[in-house]
């Protein structure tokens, strides 16, 4: 379901609960994608607690960010709109079993002209399988409640990161939808 700009998401209830912040303009395109809300200062738990509460009502998702270099005013590449919604895919466009055969395919070639591993160090990395993709491990029920899960995760992030400026700030986001529009993911 599309719904439009961030800005026409966050100009419900939801944006006069946030702390100072901005949308992120992306630099793909002609400059109309804000694929992102960055708060201006660091994250604290109890914001991404509520936007993880309201994410059912919203559409938006929590992010807990940090830059590329802590020293980094611009905080890239998320505050600098180095960021590219168009350019991605839908989970669920994928095949997983094959792309991880692709992909272990193409990682456990051998090249002899440019490669910083031998052949046996190479396969080493992929040991006892070598280069014959194993497939995927069965799966099993989760006994973990994902969004107990979630907390704990942002809660631990949080903890490792000290709240001083650009130190792991907080974002929200709605997952692409098609063209240049957001689509709510629920």
């Amino acid at each position: 379901m599309n719904v439009g700009r961030l800005t026409d998401l966050l100009a419900d209830s939801t944006a006069s609960r946030l702390p100072p912040g901005r949308t992120v303009t992306s630099v793909e395109g002609d400059g109309d994608m804000q694929p992102l809300w960055l708060s201006d200062g660091p994250a604290v738990i109890e914001l991404w607690t509520r936007m993880h509460a309201e994410h059912s009502r919203s559409g938006l998702w929590p992010l807990l960010l940090d830059s590329l270099d802590p020293n980094d005013g611009a905080f890239r590449p998320w505050g600098s709109g180095e960021i590219f919604p168009e350019q991605m895919s839908s989970p669920t466009s994928h095949d997983s079993a094959g792309l991880l055969a692709r992909w272990w395919d193409t990682y456990t070639a051998v090249d002899e002209d440019d490669d910083m591993l031998d052949a046996d160090t190479r396969l080493a990395v992929t040991a006892p399988f070598g280069r014959t993709w194993p497939g995927l491990a069965p799966s099993r029920e989760s006994t973990t409640n994902p969004d107990q899960l979630a907390a704990e995760l942002a809660q631990a992030y949080l903890v490792d990161r000290p709240q001083a400026s650009g130190a792991g700030r907080c974002s929200i986001r709605c997952r692409g939808g098609g063209g240049r529009r957001l689509g709510r993911t629920l």
